[in-house]
Formats: structure tokens, sequence, C-alpha cells
């Protein structure tokens, strides 16, 4: 494993994650050109849209005159990794039996694909890569059945998305909650990754509230000796989740996290892969001039103010 001691580049994260969320949702933020300039001013590349079309909810419509592409329109700085179609039952799916995901899976991948063939006419700029929103974690996918079947889905969806556009990146998140051995988790991702050319964007967890205890250096450091370094990256999660008592019951908030928890959390992969992580999640937490959509239930440690 690598050390404690290991030194890392000192550099930033140059892509981040945006979440598109209809604007009348209080947690909604709007994308347009000013914020698209910070992030380029800031030193980011690449944006990653998470999805073009969440269950019902279209981003980009077939009038073209979604705000998404008004926003891109507007500033062309930044090279964008189109997001696809987002099922919002997604995690229910995955609880039925294997025959019947498989149907579900079939469905989303035809969405997808129909998604792609808009962007592609609509998108005011290169597309730098396709992100499918289908997000793998360590509990689901454990039987050689499963593993296989999702497989199968991402090489059929990669073949369709490259007969639509030329050869470029796909990727798709991955995520850990202590449900699979570290080893056998990047063996699993290692594997798939090889039978489809998949690129893995790794969360690391941290910004979530656990109610188990995570060796998350030990994940990370698996899926350094398992997987070449092309066939992932790193996700930096810039947020706490914090959750209030209303009047309703229990709300969970996704706040920023503290300068100090982001350098720790930094450090982590450092000392657990060797090297920082490539990707933020997520643009809603970060700390530009022009954008705060926090709450005052935020709360920000002593240490941060």
């Amino acid at each position: 494993m690598a050390s404690a001691t290991a030194v890392c580049e000192q550099s930033l994260p140059q892509r981040v994650f945006f979440q598109p969320w209809n604007l009348l949702d209080s947690h909604a933020v709007r994308l347009d050109g000013k914020l698209l300039h910070q992030l380029q001013l800031q030193g980011y590349s690449h944006l990653i849209l998470q999805w073009s079309r969440r269950g019902d909810t279209e981003f980009w419509p077939d009038d073209g005159r979604g705000w998404i592409r008004q926003a891109l329109v507007t500033d062309k700085s930044l090279q964008i990794i189109h997001g696809l179609y987002s099922d919002p039952n997604y995690f229910d799916i995955l609880n039925k039996t294997d025959s019947r995901l498989d149907i579900e899976l079939a469905a989303i991948r035809d969405r997808s694909i129909n998604e792609a063939a808009k962007l592609i006419k609509q998108s005011p700029v290169p597309i730098a890569g396709w992100y499918l929103p289908e997000e793998i974690d360590d509990l689901n996918w454990q039987t050689a059945e499963r593993q296989q079947m999702l497989s199968t889905h991402f090489l059929k969806t990669i073949e369709q998305l490259h007969n639509l556009y030329p050869v470029i990146p796909v990727y798709a998140s991955v995520f850990f909650s202590g449900n699979q051995d570290p080893v056998s988790f990047a063996k699993m991702l290692e594997k798939i990754n090889k039978e489809t050319g998949i690129i893995w964007l790794i969360q690391d967890g941290l910004g979530e509230q656990r109610h188990n205890k995570i060796d998350t250096t030990q994940y990370l450091h698996s899926i350094t000796q398992s997987l070449p370094p092309q066939a992932w990256q790193g996700v930096l999660e810039i947020f706490s989740e914090q959750s209030h008592q209303t009047r309703t019951g229990i709300e969970t908030e996704y706040c920023p996290a503290s300068k100090y928890s982001i350098q720790k959390r930094i450090t982590t992969w450092c000392e657990a892969t060797g090297k920082n992580p490539e990707v933020i999640f997520s643009l809603t937490q970060l700390r530009l001039p022009l954008h705060s959509p926090f709450s005052n239930r935020c709360k920000k440690p002593l240490w941060d103010r």
C-alpha cells in the first residue's frame, strides 16, 4: 500500500460533476455562461453532466430550447461529458429478479441511446465523452450472473454509442459500502473494464454519513493494484451529508465540506493510491463567488470560518 509519506503531485481536480434538476426544486442550480466561465477561471477543463433526462424530466427537449444548451452556447470554454438517461427508480430495480433486471436494463439502454442521438444533434460543443448514470455498488453485482449481465449491458450500450459518434470515452460511477471485500470488488471492476472498455469513476464515499466503518483506504488501494491507470479516475466528494430535524421529519442536506475535511480526503487518496483524485462531486458544493445555493441549516465548522 502507498505509505503515509507518499508524495502526490500538487494538482487540483480538473473535472467536475453537475447534477441537473428541475429549476423549481429548492436545491437546483442553474447553469449559465457566467458560472461556466468561473469554472474555467478556476482551472477546470471538463464538466460532467450527470444526466440529460431523469425519468420524465427532459433537460434537452426536442425543440432545442433547453437551459443547459443555452448555457453551453453562451460559454464554450469547457469540454463536456454528457450523461444520458437516468431512471429515478434504478436502485429499486436492482432488487428485482435477474430476468426482470435484464429487461429493465435494456429499457434504460434504449432510452440512453435515444438521448445520445438527440445530444449529437443539439450539443453546441463537441462531445468529449459519455456518462452512463447507472451507478455500480458492491452489493448488487456480486454473483457471476449479475456481473455478466452488467458487462453485456455496458458492452451493448458502448457499441451503439460508438456507432452513433466517433469513438470517445464512456464512463460510469462506482461506490462501495463494505458489502464486498475490497479485493473481490476491485477484481470485478477489472473484469468488466477489460470486457467493455468502460472507464470507472471511483467515488470515495467520504462525504456520506456512514453507519458502519468502511476501510476506504483498503478499497482504493485494491482498485489501484487491480486496474491500470487509464481504466479509472478518482472522484473527490466535496460535500458533507447533514441531517436536520424539521416539522415534517428528518431531512438530509449535502452541504459544502470544510476545507479541513477536503484536505483530509485528498490525503486519503494520496496515501491509498499514490495520486490525487481527478474529479470533483459536485459543482453544487463548489465555493464560487456567484454561487451559494445552500440554506442556513448547513453548519459551517469552526475551523473553516
